[in-house]
Formats: C-alpha cells, sequence, structure tokens
C-alpha cells in the first residue's frame, strides 16, 4: 500500500467516525452534544477492541450516561445504541443485496441476507411498538406482579422502562429520518475510493464501495473468489 493509500484511508475513517457520532446525536437528540458523542463512540470502539463480544458498547452507554448525569439513564442511552446498530445492520443489509448483484458468486447465500434483513424488521416494529405502548405495558406489568417481589417493582420494570425510552427515536420520522441518513453515508462511505487508489480493479472497487465500511469485506472476499474462477 502507497502511503497516498494510507493518507486516503485515514481521511475516510475520520469522516466515517464523525458521520456516526452525527448519527447518534440525531437519535439522542439535544441530550448529548456532537462532541460528546463522537468521545464517546471512540470510547466504546476502544473497547471493543480489547473486551470480547463488543463489550465495549456497554462502556459507551455508562460513558454517555456520565456526561448527562440524572438527566439520561444508563439503559436509555444502551437502547439508543441498539437502535443505532440496528439501522446500521439494515442498511447494511441492503447494501450488501444491492451488492450480490454486481457479482457472479458470493461465498454468502442469498436467502441468508433476506433472512437476516426480514429479521432486523421484524425486531424494529417489535421495539416500535414497545416504546409506543411502554407506559401501559410498564403498568399492566407492575399491577399484574403487585404481590410479587420487590426487585420486580423496584428494579426490574424501572430498568425496562429506561429501555423503552431509547427506542423513542422509532416513533419520530425526524430523529429517525436523521439516523438513517447519516449511517447510510458511512455505511455506502468512498471505501472504493481507496481501493481504487491502491491499484485494486474497478468491479472489486465498486462491490466495495457499494456495500459500504462495514460490510465490504465479505464482499471483497466474494469478488476475489469471482475473479479467481474467471482465472480458472
Amino acid at each position: 500500500m502507497h502511503w497516498q493509500g494510507l493518507v486516503i484511508h485515514g481521511l475516510v475513517m475520520l469522516v466515517g467516525l464523525v458521520l456516526r457520532s452525527l448519527s447518534f446525536s440525531a437519535i439522542m437528540g439535544k441530550r448529548f452534544s456532537k462532541m460528546a458523542s463522537f468521545h464517546g463512540m471512540n470510547a466504546g470502539y476502544l473497547l471493543n477492541n480489547i473486551l470480547p463480544f463488543r463489550l465495549g458498547e456497554f462502556g459507551r452507554a455508562g460513558l454517555l450516561a456520565s456526561y448527562a448525569g440524572q438527566d439520561v439513564s444508563f439503559l436509555e442511552v444502551f437502547g439508543a445504541i441498539i437502535t443505532e446498530r440496528t439501522l446500521d445492520l439494515v442498511i447494511g443489509v441492503v447494501f450488501f443485496l444491492v451488492g450480490l448483484f454486481l457479482i457472479e458468486t458470493s461465498i454468502v447465500p442469498v436467502w441468508i441476507a433476506w433472512l437476516a434483513l426480514v429479521l432486523l424488521l421484524a425486531f424494529m416494529v417489535l421495539v416500535t411498538l414497545g416504546a409506543k405502548h411502554r407506559t401501559a405495558l410498564i403498568a399492566r406489568w407492575r399491577e399484574r406482579h403487585a404481590g410479587g417481589r420487590a426487585f420486580m417493582q423496584n428494579k426490574l420494570l424501572p430498568w425496562l422502562n429506561d429501555l423503552l425510552k431509547g427506542f423513542d427515536v422509532f416513533l419520530q420520522p425526524g430523529k429517525l429520518a436523521g439516523g438513517f441518513f447519516t449511517v447510510a453515508e458511512l455505511v455506502r462511505g468512498v471505501y472504493g475510493a481507496v481501493y481504487a487508489a491502491n491499484g485494486v480493479d474497478d468491479r472489486r472497487a465498486v462491490v466495495v464501495a457499494v456495500c459500504g465500511a462495514d460490510r465490504g469485506c465479505v464482499c471483497e472476499r466474494a469478488a476475489i473468489g469471482t475473479k479467481r474462477n474467471r482465472r480458472v
């Protein structure tokens, strides 16, 4: 890789980080500054590189909740992070399906991508209904377990209430559109320019650009497999 490619790659990564922080700011509204969202996101990435299973997102939620003080709870921030990741995955799967039309063979069956998309959309519908009827659901469960353990009344139900608050963005089209737009710009990205700058053939550059920064690696491997098959 030439040094010019490293510079372009670094700039693209920086733009991607900024767009992700803007996406989260659009989801959370004015409760966090854009700089706080940017710092929290980078802290989460750092912890994700250290901890397994993307546990760094818990640290990110805790850091952002500490910025907000008593205004926003940890679980509300964590619900918003789940929302952000869900939007990211939905757009990534859509672009991956588009990218499959640009390659002749793929290591991932098409039905798996469609199944993932259906499950993600079903999850979005479920959490949207939960956020819409949050007050009624909590009241019903509180009444049903009125004679139950204090842990259910004083801990579990308030935690569930805070988590569902993090999904309120699904009830606000303006915030949801802002989150979709900024995440889409990141996922689509300009990674094709990085690949093209480093001597990669145009077809692979287009595939990676369409599939995006987070999903491009899968399409890239599929494209490489296609190229090898052609040589044979």
